[in-house]
């Protein structure tokens, strides 16, 4: 068995000064010994824990909590401002790029040029320009939102029902009540598909919360109510439509597969209905004509990926005459949820359920902007931002780390020579997407997205939105296309053998242009690293070299293998805790895990010196930086694949055997793990 592990709040004994103000952080790792006295840190009992703590809280040994160590100055210098629930260097970075993007927009809008028509600087230029000098925002979208609530009030039945919903998709880009999508084929990596996906929340309420909180159906139903009451209905019998919606929202919550919801490969969650068994599920509705009246005209596919079947049958079976009254009081509520902002003066008590912005004018447009034609943007920031330095730097990197991938793999002595020689293929077969992509071709008709008003704008940029997804069906799925744009601080691995680098996380510490290589590798190319590494880990090793899922491409002996390695991995990771006894879900985090795992142990085959292992290790350390809220920290510990930063660092370097090489780790140190208890990914 492993020794249990703790990952003690912040720095030492900085917990009991830093939850004063409802903070936490990581920090000290600390072994529990079951002897008479428990052993601390410096290697004293607890009867001089007092003394040990105070100097453990003033010097950090990189040997005993390394993520301390880098970042204890830092953490204890960061302040979080009303309203953040995390700071550190990557809020910084979002910081940083949110005013990169309001300097953009800005410097476009305020151009004396005359952009040509259809170019992304004449739709962001003349988006801005309107949304700002628009004194009535509140209101415009009044006329269109009573249009659709009398047309919705009025309809006879659940086929009226079901044209509105269908013509308020192709005609304004909003898809209500199911949740379509038209995506690549998570199995067929060449394809695109028809998915319907799982429906996780009603008007942002998390339906999990509502299955299980009293509070939350107190929510939903207050906002149901004022919706009601706000749309002229008499306050008895809003009363009673919000009593039966909220009674409905149960039972979806109650057919809802939360297991699926929270998977850990949640691709694979899919399922794939043909034609026939996709009418059995739909059952009321026709699925032809629901297809049609979704302005499918033709379902190449043979049928549909369902994610949740007994929740979307759930759904279907409660769309008949008999709901008539629940369904329209979700359409109702549904479309003046995605419109708030267009509708805060004819329907006040949205002002409450709005988010209140503090930013000038001029800031709140320009993001405002940016979210609006965020692929247009996206060309445009990385036009600006992206330097052939930027370029050189990461295609080095990815060559680099390809490289060392390479040889972790055919080094490698548990694997058959068939799987080795196929994992090579996935390897070789990787699509970089990096800067912004290849840009579009600009269509003239394009300006024709500007209407009279900024909420007619909004509704035609939406209409666009949906008009190309639906194109997208019956084609083949592009690679080359970014997963994420440009301004997107994030990157990802696709499970079609795809990854992307954004240009927004091309920022210090991640990527500086005047740091070495090394510091840089610890940074940015710890990123590309750990995203390549998704490619080999407990989820993704499912899918083939061509970026299918085929779990059988791997032989049964190594398939063994790759289990034995995952249990250890999940045991490992499930022994480390945050705030003292809050343990980390080896499981939930595996898969990302792994992917943190590979990448440090590809970047140890590039580094061949000590200041080139020390100057990935600090600048890793450096880049999971993060001070969280306790209840933020909580959230993520339940909710997000992602170990707590302190532990991905901690964790990763504590199986590192590089780490203790170069920082003579002993046991009785904090960092220290048997050598039989550290988990490798090769």
């Amino acid at each position: 068995m492993l020794k249990k592990k703790k990952m003690k709040s912040l720095i030492g004994l900085l917990l009991a000064m830093v939850m004063a103000f409802g903070l936490c952080g990581c920090g000290i790792i600390k072994k529990e010994v079951e002897d008479e006295a428990t052993v601390n840190d410096a290697g004293s009992t607890e009867k001089d824990s007092k003394d040990s703590e105070k100097k453990a809280s003033e010097e950090i040994r990189p040997q005993d909590d390394f993520y301390g160590y880098v970042n204890k100055d830092t953490l204890l210098n960061l302040d979080l401002h009303y309203g953040e629930a995390y700071g550190g260097p990557a809020a910084d970075i979002m910081n940083d790029v949110d005013a990169e993007i309001i300097s953009l927009i800005s410097d476009i809008a305020a151009s004396n040029k005359s952009y040509e028509p259809g170019t992304n600087e004449q739709l962001v230029k003349d988006a801005y320009i309107q949304y700002l000098n628009q004194e009535d925002i509140g209101s415009l979208g009044a006329e269109h939102f009573n249009k659709r609530l009398k047309e919705i009030n009025e309809a006879k039945d659940t086929d009226e029902l079901l044209d509105i919903i269908g013509e308020i998709a192709k005609e304004e880009g909003q898809v209500l009540f199911f949740d379509i999508m038209i995506e690549r084929n998570f199995f067929e990596s060449e394809k695109n598909a028809l998915y319907i996906d799982q429906k996780d929340s009603i008007f942002n309420i998390a339906l999990k919360d509502i299955y299980e909180s009293d509070d939350s159906r107190q929510m939903l139903r207050s906002y149901v109510l004022d919706a009601l009451l706000a749309c002229g209905e008499e306050l008895d019998e809003a009363g009673r439509k919000a009593d039966d919606f909220v009674y409905f929202a149960i039972d979806v919550a109650g057919k809802t597969d939360y297991q699926i919801m929270d998977a850990e490969n949640p691709y694979a969650s899919f399922t794939f209905y043909e034609e026939d068994a996709f009418h059995e599920i739909l059952k009321n509705l026709d699925a032809d004509n629901f297809e049609k009246t979704m302005g499918i005209k033709d379902n190449p596919y043979g049928g549909w990926y369902v994610r949740d079947k007994e929740q979307l049958a759930m759904l279907a079976d409660s769309f008949n005459d008999d709901n008539l009254e629940c369904i329209k009081t979700y359409l109702i509520c549904d479309l003046m949820n995605r419109y708030n902002y267009f509708l805060t003066e004819e329907y006040e008590f949205l002002k409450l359920y709005a988010p209140v912005s503090y930013l000038a004018k001029e800031e709140e447009t320009a993001l405002y902007t940016n979210s609006l034609l965020e692929n247009r943007v996206s060309e445009l920031y990385a036009d600006k931002y992206y330097t052939e330095e930027m370029d050189e730097e990461l295609t080095r990197m990815y060559e680099d780390i390809k490289e060392g991938y390479r040889q972790l793999i055919n080094e490698a002595d548990w694997l058959s020579e068939t799987t080795r020689k196929g994992l090579i293929k996935k390897l070789d077969n990787m699509y970089f997407v990096k800067g912004g992509g290849t840009p579009h071709e600009v269509d003239k008709n394009d300006a024709k997205l500007i209407g009279d008003d900024a909420f007619i704008t909004y509704v035609n940029v939406n209409k666009d939105n949906y008009k190309k997804q639906l194109d997208m069906i019956g084609k083949a799925h592009d690679k080359s296309e970014p997963i994420m744009s440009a301004q997107t601080v994030n990157s990802m691995y696709g499970i079609d053998n795809s990854f992307n680098i954004t240009v927004a996380i091309m920022h210090a510490p991640y990527f500086d242009e005047d740091a070495d290589y090394y510091t840089n590798l610890g940074g940015l190319g710890m990123v590309v690293a750990h995203e390549m590494g998704h490619a080999f880990d407990s989820n993704c090793i499912n899918y083939d070299s061509d970026g299918n899922y085929n779990p059988d491409w791997i032989s049964k002996e190594d398939r063994e293998e790759l289990e034995n390695r995952m249990d250890r991995m999940i045991e490992y990771y499930s022994t480390f805790t945050i705030m003292d006894i809050y343990h980390v879900n080896g499981e939930l985090t595996c898969s990302e895990n792994y992917a943190d795992k590979g990448g440090m142990e590809c970047l140890m085959k590039i580094a061949k010196t000590d200041e080139q292992r020390s100057k990935i290790f600090e600048n890793y350390a450096y880049i999971w930086c993060m001070m969280l809220e306790d209840t933020a920290a909580m959230d993520k510990l339940q909710t997000d694949e992602h170990s707590p930063e302190c532990i991905r660092v901690n964790a990763v370097l504590s199986s590192t055997d590089e780490f203790y090489e170069l920082y003579d780790v002993k046991p009785g140190d904090g960092m220290y793990v048997d050598p039989e208890d550290r988990v490798s990914r090769w």
